[in-house]
């Protein structure tokens, strides 16, 4: 305000307005797409060992369960794939003794059953053993799906990188399964930035409109609710689409939230050059 009470065009006040909005976008890029994701992963970490700790313990990859008498060892559990497990040995525990170890390439869990892939047991006897060989092995219990489920909460949306999304997009596809909100989410951090933005400019008339009669403090009340407004329509379009299934492109659902509220702006603002 003080600014145009001194003269300054509003093309300036913009260009200032876009300075300073594309610092704070470049900083909310690297910290949605990177920094809070990894942050999520150690705090639901740090959650489940509190509640589960004597049961689970997790490496950066790997992973350790212990299921009444088995215990399990995951080599990798790619983010956002929820049963999908690779590398997994099974210690199947006796009378106190080990009584076999199960080795399998990859692991699925679909449909409340376990489906293994490249499969190698040994069977410990007292005085003999054998191994079993199996391409395809399917189990009906094998890793308690509480457990599983434990995996699936930090694998949630919220938790992956942006790397991570494009992987689990990519994953999803190939086994034919739905892609929507990953799709989505995975624009959405992309146009965050562009979100931050036109949000900035959005609350910019508001500020300059009415001049010496209306009240500082309405303007800024205005302001606000336009931008809690902004923030809101953010946040719930994009599950519109995803409950309705609707057939439009995730990137122009991540895309037209924004879009729609800088075309308002653009409109008010040149109401308010010509008033």
């Amino acid at each position: 305000v003080a600014m145009r009470a001194s003269g300054v065009s509003w093309s300036l006040i913009f260009k200032s307005v876009l300075f300073l909005g594309g610092i704070f976008a470049i900083i909310s890029f690297l910290i949605g797409s990177y920094i809070s994701p990894k942050l999520n992963v150690i705090s639901v970490a740090d959650k489940q060992f509190s509640q589960h700790g004597e049961n689970l313990y997790r490496g950066e990859k790997s992973l350790w369960l212990k299921d009444q008498n088995n215990f399990f060892y995951i080599e990798n559990m790619d983010p956002g794939y929820h049963g999908v497990l690779g590398g997994v040995i099974r210690y199947k525990i006796k009378n106190q003794s080990l009584f076999s170890i199960l080795k399998a390439k990859r692991a699925v869990f679909e449909d409340n059953k376990w489906t293994l892939y490249t499969v190698s047991e040994l069977n410990l006897g007292k005085s003999k053993y054998n191994i079993e060989k199996h391409d395809v092995l399917t189990l009906k219990s094998f890793i308690s799906p509480k457990l599983i489920s434990l995996l699936a909460e930090s694998s949630s949306i919220d938790n992956l990188t942006l790397s991570q999304l494009n992987l689990v997009i990519d994953y999803r596809l190939k086994n034919k399964l739905r892609t929507p909100s990953y799709k989505i989410a995975f624009w959405r951090i992309f146009f965050q930035p562009i979100s931050i933005i036109v949000l900035m400019f959005s609350v910019l008339p508001y500020v300059f409109m009415a001049h010496a009669r209306r009240s500082y403090a309405i303007r800024i009340l205005v302001g606000g609710v336009v931008g809690f407004t902004f923030f809101v329509f953010n946040q719930f379009f994009s599950q519109i689409f995803i409950l309705y299934d609707f057939s439009v492109p995730a990137f122009l659902v991540a895309a037209l939230p924004s879009l729609f509220f800088l075309l308002i702006t653009l409109f008010i603002i040149r109401v308010q050059k010509n008033v």
